[in-house]
């Protein structure tokens, strides 16, 4: 009973929502709605309602629609197979409690027009706000409290992979093209493709050297792509240096995605070290270089400055 003195809605159980799941899925299409879907089914079962939003079955279709959009892509693929992982998971977390549920429904009212103008080929109209993913944020947080180990650390993971803060002020087709992740290129002339993925090259360079590291960030469509989360930093045995934390010092963008970076070596030890540019990969992983500094030429005996 509620404080009114109106009756609550009654949590509908898992078993309930499997039918509806199963009726409302064609073939392949079952799987990944969104990872708000369980709430609100639970609310359209439940017999909750927000004003304003659209009716139940439409956002279900909506939400089915966005489903075969992200299966045309491999993230979206990605985040299929989570959902058919985890979505037990996530209705343990969400279906007892009629208030997540209700803020779930909440979160996706305000995301319908923008999920509307994606799927229509609009995306480019509807900007996200900051509002829309403060809400977000919290109702993950809200779900993370509740869950279990494993869908806590999932849910950990996916936020640090593609933070929702960077989507602010996108627009729908602009966040699209972000949550499928980008890829980097090195453009450095002694940089290789192996060296980036099998590094199997490792460049050398003598202590006091001036390295220019240049790359290319590209969209999974392979177009040319600014990403204002760029970082590049240098590791030793001893850890960090964090050279480029401070953005005034950081790569610097020379043309639509492409970025250079001027590496001193003068405090380097000599050794070994990696190189990693952290960005919006698709993998969620860094780009890594091998760097080898040597000693300065003055500090090698006669004879071991590579030359006759």
């Amino acid at each position: 009973m509620k404080s009114d003195g109106t009756k609550a809605p009654s949590v509908p159980s898992l078993s309930a929502l499997r039918p509806l799941r199963s009726a409302s899925s064609k073939g392949p299409r079952r799987g990944l709605i969104a990872l708000l879907v369980l709430a609100i089914a639970a609310c359209g079962l439940a017999g909750v309602s927000a004003p304003g939003v659209l009716g139940f079955a439409q956002i279900l279709d909506l939400l089915y629609q966005v489903e075969d959009l992200m299966a045309q892509t491999m993230e979206g693929q990605r985040l299929i197979e989570l959902y058919y992982q985890f979505s037990p998971d996530l209705a343990e977390a969400i279906l007892p409690d009629p208030v997540l549920t209700e803020g779930g429904l909440a979160v996706v009212e305000l995301f319908v027009p923008g999920l509307e103008a994606l799927v229509e080929g609009r995306g480019s109209e509807v900007t996200i706000t900051q509002a829309q993913v403060d809400a977000a944020e919290t109702f993950l947080d809200r779900v993370s409290a509740v869950a279990d180990p494993d869908l806590q650390q999932v849910i950990a993971d996916e936020r640090a992979r593609r933070p929702l803060q960077a989507m602010v002020e996108l627009t729908m087709d602009q966040a699209w093209v972000r949550v499928n992740g980008y890829h980097l290129e090195w453009k450095s002339p002694s940089v290789t493709e192996e060296s980036q993925t099998m590094l199997d090259k490792t460049l050398h360079i003598h202590r006091g050297d001036l390295l220019l590291v240049e790359f290319a960030i590209r969209d999974y469509l392979g177009n040319p792509v600014h990403d204002p989360t760029a970082v590049l930093d240098v590791f030793d045995g001893s850890g960090p240096r964090a050279i480029s934390l401070n953005p005034d010092e950081g790569p610097m963008q020379t043309g639509i995605g492409a970025y250079a970076f001027n590496l001193s070596t003068a405090d380097l030890p000599s050794g070994p070290h990696d190189v990693f540019v952290w960005f919006n990969s698709v993998s969620g992983e860094p780009a890594r270089l091998n760097l080898w500094v040597d000693e300065p030429l003055e500090n090698l005996p006669v004879g071991d400055g590579g030359g006759d």
